[in-house]
């Protein structure tokens, strides 16, 4: 079995689409703040958390990847997409380094950027800010938990894991 905890909307094929909300008729709604989750212990070959553990209080972060370790099988997968607190801050803050959301290019000394796609450092700033707090267009689409690369590789070693690799994803 593999699971996409937290879908909302992204239906994944053949994956179990869980969600509190029932956003789509595939979509097994589901608490996941109330353990323990209705999966046997070692029965999930991958757990896909993209955009999730964000959504929930940090002291509840340590429970949730707790309840993840329980449910995977041996030698199971587990797949993590958090906003990155270090890259998005670094965009509020205009610095130079950070690559432009939407196309990938950086800014020059001008506030536009040198990709030709019309971002502003405002229109940045504004995207990071989006993804640190969330989207607020429903209740529980809020952020209440922030991580960087350490504190992934915190979390992931604390619970067991090992052997993990991240790959940077433009947003």
């Amino acid at each position: 079995m593999k699971l996409n905890l937290g879908c909302g909307e992204d239906i994944k094929q053949g994956y179990l689409n869980v969600d509190f909300r029932k956003t789509h008729p595939l979509v097994f709604e589901c608490d996941l703040s109330k353990f323990p989750w209705p999966w046997k212990t070692n029965s999930v070959e991958t757990v896909m958390m993209l955009d999730f553990l964000e959504h929930f209080k940090m002291s509840m972060t340590d429970v949730l990847m707790s309840e993840v370790t329980r449910i995977l099988a041996p030698n199971g997968e587990v797949i993590i997409q958090v906003p990155d607190m270090d890259i998005l801050s670094s965009a509020v803050l205009c610095l130079p380094a950070v690559p432009c959301n939407v196309c990938g290019s950086h800014f020059g000394s001008e506030d536009d950027c040198a990709g030709g796609c019309l971002q502003t450092r405002s229109g940045l700033a504004k995207a990071a800010f989006g993804r640190m707090y969330g989207g607020q267009d429903y209740n529980g689409n809020y952020h209440m938990a922030g991580f960087n690369h350490l504190t992934i590789v915190e979390l992931l070693k604390k619970h067991g894991f090992r052997g993990f690799s991240f790959v940077e994803k433009e947003h």
